[in-house]
C-alpha cells in the first residue's frame, strides 16, 4: 500500500483516521507508515487497503481467553455459511424480514447525518451493510471491528460487493478496543456478546469510546425474564442454550443514563440502548427538606452522627417542635454553639 493510497483514504483525512486509534497495550497514539500503525513502545500493527477497505490488525494483541473463544466459535472452513444459515432460519422462524428487523435497531441509535458509528463484533458485516445502506448518501463516518480475522474479511467483501466502499474495519478484541476515548458518536453491537469472557468490560469498552451525549446500543440471546417459567422459555432454550441468559442490566457502567431495554424476535432477544452521560447525576443534594426531620441530601448521608437511646431521640424531637424547628436545625444550632 503507497503512501498516496493512505493519504487520499476516500473523503477523510487520514492523519484524523489515525488519530481515532490507540495501541491497545500501551493506551498510546499511533503513528503510521505505508504499513503498519505503530507506538512509541515498538509495537507494530499491519494495515491492508482490501477491496476498497482500510484494515488494521490488531490480532496480536488480543487476549488468549478470546483467541481461544474466536477458534472455538469463528474459525474454520464454511464458518460464514454456517452463521449466514442460522440467521436465515432465525427470521424465519419469527417471521420477520431481517432488513426492516436491523433497520429498527439501528434507529435505536438516533444516528445524525454525519455521526461516527462503530459497529463492534461485527461478524459477517450484516449490521455494518443494513447501517450502509440506511444512511447510504449521508456524511456517515463507519468503524467496525471483529475478533476473526475471516469475518472481518467477509464483512469487507459484502460491503464491496453492494458498492460500499471506505469503511474502516479492524482485527481487535472487544473488550481492549484500539481506538481512543470519546472517538464516536455511537456504538452498536447485535449477536455474539454473551460470547464475550468479560461482558462488563466489552460494555465498558464500547461506553469509553463514545463522547459524551452518545448512545451505546447491544443485544443478544436471553428471554424476557417474566417468561422464565413458560413452556414457551422452555421450548426455546432447549432448542438454544443461549436464550437462558440474562439480560445484564446490572452490568451498565454509572454514566449510563436514559436507559431504555426492550425485548425482541418474540422476547428471545434483549436490546440495550442508553445515552454516556459524564455529568450523571445531576441533582441538588442541598435542597432542604420541610418536617419534623429536616435536613436534606448531602446531611443526611454525611452528617450521621453516633447513635442515642430512644429516650435521648424523643427529648430530641420534642424540644425540636417546641421551637418550631426541624431535628436538624436544632441539632445543628446546639453543636454550633457548643464550639
Amino acid at each position: 500500500m503507497s503512501s498516496f493510497e493512505l493519504k487520499h483514504y476516500g473523503n477523510k483525512s487520514f492523519n484524523r483516521i489515525v488519530d481515532d486509534f490507540i495501541c491497545p497495550v500501551h493506551k498510546k497514539q499511533l503513528s503510521v507508515n505505508d504499513k503498519f500503525f505503530q507506538c512509541t513502545q515498538g509495537c507494530r500493527y499491519p494495515l491492508e487497503l482490501s477491496k476498497g477497505h482500510l484494515i488494521i490488525d490488531f490480532s496480536g494483541q488480543v487476549l488468549n481467553e478470546n483467541k481461544d473463544l474466536n477458534e472455538k466459535f469463528y474459525h474454520g472452513p464454511g464458518q460464514n455459511d454456517i452463521y449466514r444459515n442460522f440467521l436465515d432460519w432465525l427470521f424465519l422462524t419469527f417471521i420477520t424480514k431481517e432488513e426492516t428487523f436491523r433497520e429498527s435497531l439501528l434507529k435505536k441509535c438516533e444516528l445524525h447525518d454525519e455521526a461516527k458509528v462503530l459497529v463492534t463484533g461485527c461478524g459477517n458485516g450484516d449490521d455494518v451493510l443494513a447501517l450502509a445502506k440506511n444512511y447510504e448518501g449521508c456524511n456517515l463516518e463507519i468503524h467496525a471491528q471483529d475478533i476473526s480475522k475471516e469475518m472481518v474479511v467477509h464483512t469487507g467483501n459484502a460491503l464491496s460487493k453492494n458498492g460500499f466502499t471506505n469503511i474502516i474495519l479492524s482485527i481487535s478484541d472487544a473488550t481492549n478496543l484500539p481506538y481512543a476515548d470519546d472517538s464516536f458518536d455511537a456504538s452498536f453491537h447485535f449477536g455474539g456478546i454473551n460470547f464475550m469472557p468479560d461482558l462488563k468490560k466489552a460494555i465498558s469498552e464500547m461506553t469509553r469510546v463514545i463522547r459524551h451525549g452518545g448512545t451505546v446500543a447491544f443485544g443478544d440471546e436471553g428471554i424476557a425474564p417474566w417468561l422464565k417459567e413458560s413452556e414457551y422459555y422452555k421450548m426455546m432454550v432447549e432448542n438454544n442454550s443461549l436464550w437462558s441468559a440474562d439480560t445484564p442490566l446490572h452490568l451498565l457502567p454509572k454514566n449510563a443514563n436514559h436507559v431504555n431495554v426492550s425485548w425482541v424476535l418474540e422476547n428471545c432477544f434483549y436490546f440495550i440502548n442508553f445515552i454516556k452521560d459524564k455529568n450523571f447525576p445531576t441533582v441538588n443534594i442541598d435542597v432542604p427538606h420541610k418536617g419534623k426531620r429536616g435536613g436534606s441530601i448531602r446531611t443526611r448521608y454525611f452528617g450521621k452522627i453516633e447513635g442515642v437511646t430512644e429516650e435521648a431521640k424523643s427529648i430530641l424531637a420534642e424540644k425540636a417542635k417546641k421551637k418550631g424547628i426541624s431535628i436538624y436545625e436544632w441539632l445543628e444550632k446546639h453543636i454550633r454553639e457548643s464550639e
